[in-house]
């Protein structure tokens, strides 16, 4: 009895140890830090409607993942933990609808259960972007829950069961618009889109009633859950056009028409995302042999995996035809990517199979493993080592003993025949990774992206007051309002994503000052004594001709791409 138990009691180990792991690395800036701001400053302001950052209205996405981090923070403080406690909650929960897909796919087989749920936690975008404070996660769940339900709608679409699955999945998909926008709907449509446009058999094009019921498809199934979606959209639509009137304007036109046809934000071409995909499978790519032969001949003949195929390709097409693109916009297609995966090295597992391309990337791992084991030791000694050196020592003997594990872990899967074993074992000797990977981030991503432990020094060798005047470059504004718990910081030379607000509120007059306007005022003989500013080491070089000399100056590092703090 306590042999079958075992998996789960494994498993909710580990749950409680990624749940506890998020807590005690540094928040990254500017995503991380942006949207704890930003449900901060709700909790500051009670008002639930309007997103602000740093006092001012912030109109790029809507409201639900600020209600969700807002209220983590009621229950758990206004902590790095509650900001990522949705996110990581977010993950593990798509990761269950994998497991219960899985369920129905292999008729209660628990290996595809382990399969699907294991894999898709051990997928390095998933557990790099699961436990951060950003709102892919979330969204990435409400699609996933929303095509999952959607599914028993392809085969019996007006039973009972399938009215019932419409109205769930459209709930679904309108939470994930309250989290992300448009592409709550763009995504699961491009899907469907595909999925009935392209037959199992291409012979099907040539008859009447495919056609038929295709169109019949695709103008009458979407009424229901779009229904369900406006029920749970238009309560906060109406209130945020009744407290923002340009709110829409700026949301619909900005946000996702010019983002989507005009390369203003974030531009990158068409075939952007297949290194993107490639990089956040990882080493997932060196079993794709054997999912390949796994899934031959089965994707088209099984409606859940041609389901779940389509699933990735109209999402991924889609993302890919816009000009403005970010490499976790494609986090969304990941679990059914993962899920194929699954189901190809369950099929594998099954079978006698020859692993000789598998065994040869476990022995590179392995010795790579081996020598990174002292490649991340030795250079320690190093005074300026970018990777560990100083304060950040400690971490390359972590970074060390996770190498070390890896390797025993491939060198031990090398040995092993069986292929769901050699998929075991590595999942074991990536556990530690998985777990810790963010308490070991080097020294030049800590300081570029993660300035608050510069910033908590400042307060107390700069003596930061409430009466202090404060002012930061656009980045890093938003750690600097999340550290100083303030919302009247003054931009300075740039706003970044600040603008719109500025204007929109003609703000800009009283909360942006570009570099010879901040000179002038840090000159004025009646300007408050206590003035800092915020901003990266090169732009303090680039303007300490301008600027009057700084009674006072923190920094960690002379590296340019770092941040320090100025006392006038």
């Amino acid at each position: 009895m306590f042999r079958k138990q075992l998996p789960f009691l494994i498993a909710a180990v580990l749950v409680c140890c990624m749940i506890l792991s998020i807590g005690t690395r540094e928040m990254l800036s500017p995503d991380e830090t942006r949207y704890a701001e930003i449900a901060r400053e709700m909790i500051l302001r009670n008002d639930y409607v309007t997103p602000y950052l740093n006092g001012i209205v912030y109109f790029e996405k809507p409201v639900l993942g600020y209600w969700l981090i807002a209220g983590s923070m009621k229950l758990f403080g206004e902590t790095a933990f509650a900001s990522r406690f949705p996110s990581m909650i977010a993950t593990l929960l798509t990761a269950l609808v994998l497991v219960v897909l899985a369920g129905k796919y292999g008729k209660n087989n628990n290996k595809l259960r382990y399969f699907a749920g294991g894999l898709y936690l051990c997928t390095p975008m998933v557990f790099f972007l699961g436990g951060a404070a950003i709102l892919d996660p979330v969204f990435s769940f409400f699609v996933t829950l929303g095509m999952a339900l959607f599914y028993p709608v392809t085969k019996s679409p007006w039973s009972r069961k399938g009215v019932a699955c419409q109205l769930a999945a459209g709930v679904s998909f309108g939470l994930a618009f309250l989290t992300k926008g448009f592409l709550a709907f763009a995504l699961p449509g491009s899907a469907l889109f595909f999925y009935y446009l392209i037959p199992v058999r291409i012979s099907e094009w040539k008859t009447w009633n495919f056609w038929k019921r295709m169109f019949s498809a695709w103008f009458t199934l979407g009424w229901i859950p779009a229904s369900a979606a406006l029920a749970v959209i238009l309560p906060w639509a109406f209130a945020i056009h009744h407290a923002q009137p340009a709110y829409w304007y700026y949301f619909i036109v900005e946000e996702h028409l010019q983002r989507f046809l005009k390369p203003n934000q974030h531009p990158a071409p068409f075939w952007f995302f297949v290194p993107v995909l490639a990089g956040g499978l990882g080493y997932l790519l060196f079993a794709v042999v054997h999912v390949w032969n796994g899934l031959k001949g089965r994707i088209m003949a099984d409606s859940l995996l041609r389901y779940a195929f389509f699933c990735f390709l109209g999402p991924f097409l889609f993302l890919s035809a816009s000009t403005g693109k970010l490499g976790t916009y494609i986090l969304p297609c990941l679990p059914p990517v993962v899920f194929l995966f699954a189901v190809g090295l369950f099929h594998q597992s099954e079978e006698e199979v020859r692993s000789r391309f598998l065994n040869l990337f476990l022995l590179i791992l392995g010795i790579a493993g081996s020598i990174a084991v002292f490649c991340f030791l030795l250079p320690v000694v190093w005074k300026d080592n970018p990777l560990f050196s100083g304060a950040f020592a400690g971490r390359a003997v972590i970074v060390s003993g996770m190498a070390l594990v890896l390797a025993f872990g491939s060198f031990a899967a090398f040995r092993t025949k069986e292929l769901s074993r050699k998929l075991a074992v590595m999942g074991i000797a990536l556990l530690p990774f998985i777990l810790f990977w963010g308490h070991c981030l080097p020294r030049f991503v800590v300081e570029s992206r993660a300035p608050e432990a510069m910033i908590r020094r400042s307060i107390q060798e700069l003596n930061i007051t409430p009466d202090t005047v404060v002012m930061s470059f656009c980045y890093p504004v938003q750690s600097v309002c999340w550290e100083l718990k303030r919302d009247d910081v003054i931009l300075f030379e740039r706003a970044g994503e600040l603008d719109y607000g500025l204007d929109l509120k003609k703000l800009r007059s009283s909360r942006f000052l570009q570099y010879k306007e901040a000179a002038r005022f840090l000159k004025s003989p009646d300007r408050p004594r206590n003035t800092v500013i915020y901003m990266p080491v090169d732009l303090a070089e680039e303007y300490k001709d301008i600027l009057p000399a700084p009674r006072k100056r923190v920094q960690d590092t002379d590296w340019g791409k770092s941040y320090c703090a100025l006392l006038f």
